[in-house]
């Protein structure tokens, strides 16, 4: 009979159809892989250390005195993160740390707030585990959130014999989870987190909440590509492997025109004007491009996708399930799931530059 409905009883997991529909509507997430999964509505990950320690010290005459000497050996090499100069470490009382310069030509330490790379001193023949400081990455949290949509057949759909009610059903389904990938894409630009409590819903934070470091203000100017390789430099020294740039449609016209002269067009090409999907950038990394409109039109973004993770609580990944109410002339479906985000080295592997002209 056309008006059967075959998966009234079945609880079904979904979430294959979302990867279907990152793949036909790319945003942002699209790109995001499956962190692990929550065990609690306070999710928590371990942050990585990225690059060589860092520490911030004034100071004054052959001292440093640093906000923090935890860690801080004689023999480690103290670098100014802006210049090349090297100190090494004779004497540690407290936070206060003697040091030599390790060149006698090389700059007389500074005396304002500095901040400085730390490496490690030389290490010995029949060394042993344990000798080396371990650096141990933050803890970082966010919250699982609910994300819910509903998928509705009226008792005329299911009388008619256009297609299947299967079919029909499941193509409500995917109407359905393109709503909610653009919900979750929403989230991971702009979601604020809030871990809810009696009458209040628990929400994830997204990138405009944990990223709050390596900003440039374009003041009103052009992009240009020395603002991307400006914001580069940042990014790698802090140790970041950069593979994304991600702006709003809007700012497509902008990055092809920032690298028209170096389009390529063969002679027998019948295609002419300018999409640029990748960047080279002046440090060597391939940038891919990412158009998202979830961005604001005066903003760019370049980040380490790898380093974002979307995670669902356990047992509760995306599944459709039937929820037709009694009386209703029709079926129903919820799709429901419970998730939240991992952003990774928030400070080190994402950067934007703001108020593009």
């Amino acid at each position: 009979m056309i008006s059967v409905y075959d998966f009234k009883n079945d609880v079904r997991d979904v979430v294959p159809v979302l990867d279907y529909v990152n793949q036909n509507n790319p945003r942002l997430i699209s790109f995001v892989g499956q962190g692990a999964e929550a065990t609690n509505k306070t999710h928590e990950w371990t942050e990585a250390v990225l690059g060589d320690k860092q520490v911030t010290g004034t100071g004054s005459g052959n001292v440093i005195t640093l906000d923090n000497a935890a860690g801080i050996a004689i023999g480690n090499y103290l670098q100014p993160v802006s210049t090349a100069d090297v100190y090494i470490a004779t004497a540690v009382a407290g936070n206060a740390v003697t040091v030599t310069k390790q060149v006698s030509g090389m700059a007389d330490i500074p005396s304002g707030s500095t901040t400085y790379k730390v490496y490690g001193a030389a290490t010995i023949t029949g060394s042993k585990a344990g000798e080396e400081v371990f650096w141990e990455g933050s803890i970082k949290t966010n919250y699982c959130e609910i994300f819910r949509k509903d998928a509705s057949l009226p008792g005329t759909a299911l009388s008619t014999n256009t297609y299947d009610n299967a079919s029909k059903m499941d193509n409500q389904v995917y109407a359905a989870m393109e709503a909610l990938q653009s919900q979750l894409n929403f989230k991971l630009w702009h979601g604020r987190k809030s871990l809810g409590g009696k009458g209040t819903a628990a929400t994830a934070g997204g990138l405009y909440e944990f990223c709050t470091k390596n900003i440039i203000d374009a003041e009103g100017e052009e992009l240009s590509v020395a603002l991307i390789n400006e914001l580069m430099k940042e990014l790698v020294k802090a140790g970041a492997q950069p593979n994304a740039i991600v702006v709003s449609r809007n700012l497509a016209p902008a990055i092809s025109d920032l690298y028209k002269d170096q389009v390529i067009i063969g002679e027998n090409s019948t295609v002419r004007g300018q999409y640029v999907s990748k960047i080279k950038t002046a440090y060597g990394q391939v940038l891919d491009v990412i158009y998202d409109d979830q961005v604001p039109t005066s903003h760019l973004w370049i980040m380490e996708l790898g380093k974002i993770k979307l995670s669902p609580m356990a047992g509760r990944a995306f599944a459709d399930k039937d929820s037709t109410l009694p009386g209703f002339y029709g079926e129903s479906r919820t799709i429901i799931g419970e998730y939240t985000l991992e952003i990774y080295n928030a400070d080190e592997c994402f950067g934007r530059i703001e108020n593009i002209g």
